[in-house]
């Protein structure tokens, strides 16, 4: 049994052939990705529940989204940075993009969920949500593409990568601007996609099991489906915490967020990792953010005339 279009279909087994072969993708390759439910009981974690057990839900979704901001202003982010909808959402966001291509349901999630503003500010100036990613405030967006300033196919583009937005179905929407992360919401099977993520991650306990070419009619749409790892929304959201929980992800100003697993070649990321744990991170009680974003102003100083980058960071499993 699998999914088609949030509907449970069967569908006999193809011969695959080709892949993004222009990207160095390796044909025929198969990427098996595990599965963990939005509402699994904690108690029984070993449990792998099916594709068919991940319900999507709106208020779930703009819940998860919202205690993720949440989250990244206690930790670096500015309060400011981020907007909230009025409580029956923003008013134009849907007449604004009517024809982006994408469903009711997902304009609908769109009118509701809080942003990172852009606003008329210069894109340096938007804080990084996640390494060298800054994600798409589809408001402003909007009112964009009503005043001339941006165009449809742009907004598809940027949001969810040239390669594969042709493939990409109407019921999904991308989070994200930049080509470095590609993140894909899935308003019919409640799931989010992360193509070409780490490879560590593809492995992890929350991924979703079942592989796309199980449950897609179209060869098409599995194919980057199968680039890389998918989980329910309420668990992609804490996959991205953990991130930064184990300082994989290293926030070393309001604006911008470095990963440790990317080679630099003046390195302050071991240097701010044991700033972090000084003032009393991962705990949230504890932690002074104040503290360490004027003292991560020092050690970048630092780092560009020689110094720092001495202390060791924590290599530990982020998820």
């Amino acid at each position: 049994m699998s999914f088609r279009c949030g509907q449970i279909t069967r569908r006999p087994k193809v011969a695959r052939s080709g892949s993004f072969q222009s990207r160095g993708k390796i044909p025929d390759t198969k990427l098996r990705i595990r599965s963990w439910t939005t509402t699994h009981n904690p108690q029984h974690e070993d449990e792998m529940p099916a594709l068919e057990q991940v319900k999507y839900s709106q208020g779930a979704t703009v819940a998860a989204v919202t205690d993720f901001y949440a989250f990244l202003t206690k930790m670096y982010l500015p309060e400011s940075a981020v907007v909230h909808p009025p409580p029956e959402g923003w008013p134009t966001l849907a007449s604004d993009l009517s024809n982006l291509g994408k469903s009711d349901e997902v304009l609908s999630l769109l009118s509701h969920l809080p942003y990172v503003r852009q606003d008329d500010l210069d894109n340096t100036e938007t804080p990084e949500v996640t390494p060298g990613g800054r994600w798409i405030d589809w408001r402003q967006s909007g009112i964009w593409v009503r005043e001339g300033g941006s165009d449809i196919d742009e907004l598809r583009t940027i949001s969810e990568g040239p390669a594969i937005m042709e493939n990409v179905p109407e019921h999904v929407i991308g989070l994200t601007m930049s080509e470095h992360h590609v993140f894909l919401l899935d308003t019919e099977l409640g799931v989010v996609y992360w193509p070409e993520c780490p490879s560590r991650l593809r492995d992890g306990p929350h991924c979703i099991e079942d592989d796309p070419y199980d449950y897609c009619d179209d060869d098409e749409d599995a194919e980057w489906r199968a680039d890389g790892a998918a989980w329910s929304v309420a668990d992609f959201f804490k996959v991205l915490k953990a991130q930064y929980r184990s300082l994989r992800w290293v926030p070393c100003s309001e604006y911008e967020v470095l990963d440790s697993e990317t080679e630099i070649t003046k390195n302050p990321i071991p240097t701010l990792q044991g700033v972090y744990r000084r003032h009393g991170w991962p705990d949230l009680q504890q932690y002074r953010k104040e503290e360490y974003l004027e003292e991560a102003k020092a050690v970048r100083v630092a780092t560009e005339q020689g110094g720092g980058g001495d202390e060791e960071g924590d290599d530990a499993e982020g998820a």
